[in-house]
């Protein structure tokens, strides 16, 4: 790639902000020109068996948005994008249909949640919108927040969580509440194995303790891109490596190896008994010796795998508008 992509990953590790929605990379530039003349961008793939091979799921997308998200409610598949778009999957017509409203702010729309059959939209720095009608009209949800950069928005035992550039905050009765006991710092991501709460943030991995108000740091020293949980079994995705604890996060090993040295991960995800991984130059499999393998068949060259999510038998993996 060329030195902007460096560049990129430069100061995203070097900065305190950090997002995996601000990636602006093309697969090629017979793809560009592909784009510029009106045919279907490589933004979206589909696989039907775990990954094996991946097939160009794309037509909708306008040329030149930036994808930020994928979200998956029961049958509904939808995509966010920089531009304050939002976007469903029409399985009939076999393309993205926008909805006829978007979110109305001016910011980036960097998360996006389907929950009870409304869709949340997090922005970068105007807080949420949700639309309770599929996207005909919306209204801002931002009582009680203090920090409106909302990093993710996630369900979990039927409540919804944000997570801010401040704070760990929780919806009750339309309001937001501030989880006061957890650290007021930049939280990125968030998980929820078994119940038990696990916020991956620039100072490690905070663990709920069983009640709201107690939690406890159980990786520290290094800052978190993401963190995912599969099973008992806990990822860390932190700057350069790939970090798993099967035992709660007592203890942690790196499970870097057949991964790119240096490239933090973007997603780990399972479908079926596949353990698959987004990393920058597109998606691996997680062998029976723990090493990982590239598994990017029918992906464009280079492809960064920003976005993933399993969606019924099918696994999504997405991009953005890119140059190589």
């Amino acid at each position: 790639m060329k030195i902007f992509i460096a560049f990129l990953l430069l100061s995203v590790m070097q900065a305190d902000k950090v997002s995996n929605h601000d990636t602006a990379v093309s697969e090629n530039q017979n793809a560009a020109n592909s784009a510029r003349q009106g045919k279907i961008r490589s933004i979206v793939y589909f696989s039907a068996n775990d990954g094996a091979f991946w097939q160009n799921k794309s037509k909708g997308l306008p040329d030149g948005i930036f994808l930020t998200d994928l979200a998956t409610d029961g049958d509904l598949l939808a995509l966010s994008t920089k531009q304050h778009d939002v976007f469903f999957y029409d399985f009939r017509s076999d393309s993205w249909q926008k909805t006829a409203m978007s979110p109305p702010t001016s910011q980036n729309v960097d998360d996006l949640l389907l929950h009870e059959g409304k869709i949340w939209a997090g922005t970068q720095n105007d807080g949420v919108f949700v639309s309770a009608d599929q996207g005909k009209s919306w209204k801002a949800l931002n009582e009680g927040l203090q920090n409106l950069v909302i990093r993710r928005l996630v369900a979990i035992q039927n409540q919804v969580w944000a997570c801010t550039n401040e704070g760990l905050y929780i919806l009750r009765q339309n309001k937001w509440q501030l989880v006061k006991e957890h650290p007021s710092i930049q939280i990125n991501s968030i998980t929820a194995p078994d119940g038990e709460i696990y916020t991956g943030t620039t100072r490690g991995i905070f663990k709920n303790t069983g009640k709201e108000d107690s939690w406890k740091p159980v990786f520290q020293g290094k800052a978190l891109h993401n963190i995912n949980s599969i099973g008992k079994n806990i990822y860390a995705m932190v700057y350069g490596d790939l970090m798993v604890s099967a035992d709660k996060g007592a203890t942690w090993k790196n499970i870097q190896e057949g991964l790119p040295k240096g490239l933090y991960t973007f997603h780990v995800i399972q479908s079926h008994n596949t353990t698959l991984a987004g990393q920058w130059d597109g998606v691996y499999k997680m062998t029976g010796t723990q090493q990982w393998l590239k598994y990017s068949n029918g992906l464009p060259a280079k492809f960064p795998a920003i976005e993933m999510v399993v969606f019924k038998d099918l696994v999504i993996a997405a991009s953005s508008g890119w140059v190589e």
